[in-house]
């Protein structure tokens, strides 16, 4: 048994033609760019430093009782520990900032399209990424 839809107004909606010309969209991905890289830049001279720290302490091992060497290896850990929550907390803080600006942008997108198909009387709105192929004459 087929069942089958008889569907009399479809139409498509190109997504990523719109997230590629949308100007606040653009210049959201270009303030999250310039933040990120801010905070790589840091933490990248936080890396370094710690590099260098641990190069420090494995060359001051011959000169260092164990006692010493051993603290110092402590307290680099820690400081590595602190360095890698600070790099976890950070791809956090974009990775959230990127989801929720999201969707308020596909909740917009969304309200916009749904007003478009109920003025236009479609029956189906496909996004671009829901579909193969089809016709420029069916494209909001």
């Amino acid at each position: 048994m087929t069942n089958t839809v008889n569907a009399k107004n479809i139409a498509t909606f190109k997504l990523s033609y719109v997230l590629e010309n949308l100007n606040s969209y653009l210049e959201f991905k270009k303030i999250l760019s310039l933040k990120k890289d801010e905070i790589f830049n840091d933490l990248k001279t936080q890396e370094e430093n710690l590099i260098l720290k641990k190069k420090e302490i494995e060359d001051s091992r011959i000169l260092l009782s164990d006692e010493e060497y051993q603290r110092n290896v402590y307290l680099y850990n820690d400081q590595n520990s602190i360095f890698n929550k600070k790099v976890d907390k950070s791809n956090e803080f974009l990775n959230s900032n990127i989801e929720y600006n999201e969707k308020i942008l596909f909740d917009e997108i969304q309200k916009i399209v749904k007003e478009i198909s109920i003025n236009n009387n479609f029956d189906i709105v496909l996004s671009d990424n829901q579909y193969f192929l089809s016709s420029s004459d069916i494209d909001i």
